[in-house]
């Protein structure tokens, strides 16, 4: 069993060392150089090898062995690429070479292993670190990940067991930032302390923790804050060049020399644990269980495609045919849409961990000067701060406003020079890869000649419902967040739930007859997946989707921001609670990570109010159908006409119903106002309301402006219903008299551009939906062209209500919040209604009974018949006497010529 060959997972650091130290009783020196092995091959190791038991642990001889696929499929978009910008090839490239390494590679070095019960019988368990210095043994490009097996024998002699060292020479791996030898010399002081158990060409890692820095920590804040870890590789331990035997590393008993700073690629990270992992480290049936992977999901599909366009160019390109087969270099120069807040840049962040890759961002706002001269030497500085810490990601934002001068005219200097110093860049630096990623927002146009430098497009949409379920799944997961009701007892917490349930392996699954289809299955490790999350916990996935559906135009960044509001309100709620109750002991501490669904809701309220745009706060309103009492059929074809398609945008997508906006068209006082916000209220969009004459302005195209920027900001956030007040002001009929400069005539224009745009893109992206809801009472001097099929084509006429129903539902509605007496009867007062009224009055006769009811109630103070200083307003009763008396005054808001003008447009436009 001892020749048994193992597959290498690696698993957090965190995990990794709880493991460890359930099995040391004292740690004498470095943890994250052991070996986690399963408890049974352990057991009989452990029988045969007696002179080399330390403790629960074992020192082996580890065979590590790599198995290369000869051969690279390139990735098919990108050699669409190179046919699309022309590069030119000796020959066609489907498959891609890399070398000519031998199949396999055997290298022995010793370790140490420990065992654990909770592991497959097939797999050994390393940190990312050791796993970074197996793929250097074994291969000498250390940007791959290779397929790694172990094998375990005794100790061949006494010569190979570990010792202490005489001398060590260390170099320390470049970083973006620059770094005073007081501080290494100090950090490698101390970490040299206890002795770490190292092997030459290992690397290892110090975090920037203030047991290393506190001497010195003023001296750096800004480098401890975005500068996690310093790295150092052995290059030499003794005079032992090989790196079979290991050797213990202390201050004090062996030298410590630094030869000097080196580019190197770094260990990848792609997973974290749980943060209970300690207290269910002996619970779990596998430690799977424990850990998950570092992207939150609904964002993990884009980093796939990034690393799958990133992969190839982290060969180097003296061994990469791809290179050597094309006239000209590649440039690795991707540009990645994406509003602000959707996670771009954390996506960068996760692909330069993931990749082992460093990391420097930039804004163009720091690039850009006011000369061009000194612009060019900026980018001249980033380009030579890339090569001398490559190889690295450079993460650029708000690239639109590249290249562009004063007036908003395109800098062709600029542009030259960027395509210039990129070309050299890539042709004559050749060792490490350099990759530029550009951020730029959805919107935006980039000029020609910037273009042509991106080798690839990414977008990243706006997320779905699906998207934001998963997400807040895994944020969930990774605040270890749990749910109470409103009480504040304890329900379960969601973290385990959530995980536990969603973190299985699939022969599990299978064993267990449990459906899941190919879009419900993530692979986050090679024996690890993702299932439907806690598809059997069907109570946690009602509340999220409660929440989801008041989370419309939210983006990663606005749910994350979400999460964190929550918390701190959850944490206030609870002091406030349990300063409440008395029954508390005094030392009962409130759980931060303890929340309720109510806590969503109020954080939802407060995040939406801080959203404030240019032109108005956009706002979901607080009106629902049941507040507008009739219209039942005006609502039924809102529904069938707006509501439906962007419920289920992807079946409307391509169907008649789908249009820009519709037109609510009617007498004064009838409810268009209400019946918009109705539909925004319903759909749970954000609400842009804009009067018409507020878009005018004296300066030429600043009214057009406007209206591009009412478009922009729906957009934005999107689904979103753009409410036009008083219509016929800003699109009246071209060409009428007394338009001075035709300043209305452009506005018009502008609008119906601007609704062709909104159609068209409804097709493209159904989920980004903006609709146009207009209201006017003077339909017949609206501009007849707003009204053509595609834009705003459905007019629907919002009239006075007539019949008795309708008139009792608009007076319930209006009544509602108001302390009825039981004398009320709502039938008898409509039944002396005219036969048409409006809304505007019978809300009107509502208000003038409880005006009367108020000077009843302030007479009755002021007679001693109640305490004035305990009047409040449920002292304030209509009686059916108050509403009488409001129809006595009673005068409808539309006379009866009025109502026959209306009359004869319906016929007219109907």
């Amino acid at each position: 069993m001892s020749g048994s060959k193992f597959v290498v997972k690696c698993i957090p650091q965190e995990l990794h060392r709880s493991v460890v130290l359930k099995n040391l009783k004292e740690v004498k020196y470095n943890t994250e150089h052991q070996i986690i092995v399963p408890i049974t091959f352990f057991d009989v190791l452990y029988e045969e090898n007696i002179f080399y038991r330390d403790e629960n642990s074992l020192w082996v001889t580890a065979i590590v062995t790599k198995h290369e696929k000869k051969k690279f499929n390139t990735d098919i978009s990108i050699v669409k690429n190179f046919i699309r910008k022309e590069f030119g090839c000796k020959k066609s490239i489907d498959k891609a070479e890399y070398g000519k390494s031998k199949d396999f590679v055997e290298v022995e070095r010793v370790v140490q292993i420990i065992p654990f019960e909770k592991l497959n019988e097939s797999e050994v368990c390393v940190t990312h670190v050791e796993l970074f210095n197996l793929n250097t043994t074994v291969s000498d490009i250390q940007s791959r990940n290779e397929n790694l097996y172990l094998r375990f024998l005794p100790i061949k002699h006494m010569m190979l067991a570990p010792s202490f060292a005489q001398r060590i020479v260390l170099e320390m791996v470049r970083i973006p930032m620059y770094i005073g030898t007081d501080l290494i010399d100090t950090m490698v002081g101390v970490y040299f302390e206890t002795p770490k158990y190292l092997h030459t060409g290992d690397y290892f890692e110090i975090d920037l923790v203030e047991k290393f820095t506190r001497h010195l920590h003023f001296k750096y804040l800004n480098l401890v804050k975005y500068i996690k870890k310093l790295r150092f590789k052995c290059k030499m331990i003794g005079s032992d060049e090989n790196s079979t035997k290991g050797y213990f590393v202390v201050r004090g008993e062996t030298e410590l020399l630094q030869d000097g700073n080196i580019n190197s690629f770094i260990p990848r990270i792609n997973s974290v644990c749980i943060k209970s992992h300690d207290s269910v480290l002996n619970s779990v049936d596998c430690i799977d269980e424990l850990f998950y992977g570092n992207c939150p999901f609904g964002l993990d599909s884009y980093l796939n495609k990034l690393k799958i366009a990133v992969e190839p160019f982290l060969i180097n390109k003296k061994v990469s045919p791809i290179h050597n087969e094309l006239k000209c270099s590649l440039q690795a120069v991707f540009l990645l849409r994406g509003d602000s807040g959707s996670g771009c840049r954390l996506l960068v962040t996760l692909l330069a961990e993931q990749m082992g890759l460093h990391f420097i961002s930039m804004s163009c706002y720091q690039i850009m000067s006011s000369t061009a001269k000194q612009t060019e030497a900026k980018l001249d500085a980033l380009i030579q701060k890339a090569k001398d810490v490559a190889p690295v990601i450079i993460y650029i934002e708000n690239f639109e406003i590249f290249g562009m001068t004063a007036e908003g005219e395109e800098d062709v200097r600029l542009t030259a020079s960027l395509q210039t110093k990129l070309k050299n860049l890539f042709d004559n630096f050749v060792k490490y890869p350099v990759i530029f990623i550009i951020n730029c927002p959805h919107d935006t146009e980039l000029k020609q000649n910037l273009s042509r430098i991106f080798l690839e497009e990414f977008q990243i949409k706006k997320l779905t419902s699906q998207d934001k379920l998963k997400l807040f799944k895994w944020m969930i997961i990774d605040k270890d967040i749990s749910l109470c009701d409103s009480k504040y007892e304890l329900l379960k917490n969601i973290s385990d739930c959530l995980h536990k349930e969603s973190v299985v392996s699939l022969d599990k699954l299978k064993t267990e007859s449990v459906q899941i289809s190919e879009e419900d299955v993530v692979e986050m490790d090679s024996t690890v997946y993702l299932c439907e999350l806690c598809r059997r916990k069907k109570y946690y996935d009602d509340i999220l989707e409660k929440i989801i559906s008041k989370t419309e135009g939210f983006q990663f960044g606005d749910i994350n921001s979400l999460i964190h509001l929550v918390l701190q309100d959850g944490y206030i709620n609870q002091m406030k609670f349990l300063a409440e109750q008395k029954s508390y002991e005094d030392n009962v501490v409130p759980n931060i990570k303890l929340i309720r669904e109510v806590d969503f809701d109020v954080g939802i309220d407060t995040l939406r109010s801080l959203q404030n745009k240019k032109l108005a706060p956009l706002k979901i309103p607080k009106v629902q159908w049941d507040d507008i009492g009739g219209l039942e059929n005006l609502k039924k074809e809102i529904i069938r006409t707006i509501e439906l398609p962007l419920k289920f945008p992807h079946m409307f997508a391509k169907s008649g119903l789908k249009r820009s906006g519709i037109l609510l068209w009617g007498p004064p006082g009838c409810g268009k106002t209400l019946v918009a916000r109705a539909i925004a209220s319903q759909l749970n969009a954000n609400f842009l309301s804009i009067k018409g004459p507020e878009l005018l302005d004296m300066y030429v195209g600043q009214s057009e402006k406007n209206m591009r920027e009412v478009f922009a900001t729906a957009r934005s956030s999107a689904p979103c219903v753009i409410f036009f007040d008083e219509a016929e002001a800003a699109a009246g009929s071209r060409g009428a008299a007394g338009d001075s400069g035709g300043a209305a005539d452009r506005l018009v224009s502008q609008l119906l551009a601007e609704l062709d745009g909104v159609a068209s893109a409804q097709i493209d992206s159904p989920n980004a939906a903006v609709v146009v809801v207009a209201a006017t009472n003077r339909p017949d001097l609206v501009e007849p062209a707003l009204m053509r099929p595609g834009r705003i084509d459905k007019l629907i006429y919002v009239g006075p209500y007539v019949g008795l129903t309708d008139k009792v539902r608009v007076l319930k509605a209006s009544c509602r919040g108001h302390n009825l007496g039981k004398s009320v009867d709502l039938d008898a007062v409509a039944s002396n209604l005219p036969e048409k009224c409006t809304g505007a009055d019978l809300s009107s006769i509502v208000n003038h009974a409880r005006h009367q009811a108020l000077v009843k109630a302030v007479r009755n103070a002021e007679s001693g018949s109640i305490d004035p200083a305990k009047l409040s307003e449920n002292d304030i009763m209509i009686e059916q006497e108050d509403l009488l008396s409001a129809l006595v005054d009673f005068v409808p808001s539309i006379s009866k010529d009025e109502m026959n003008h209306y009359e004869s447009l319906r016929t007219k436009l109907s």
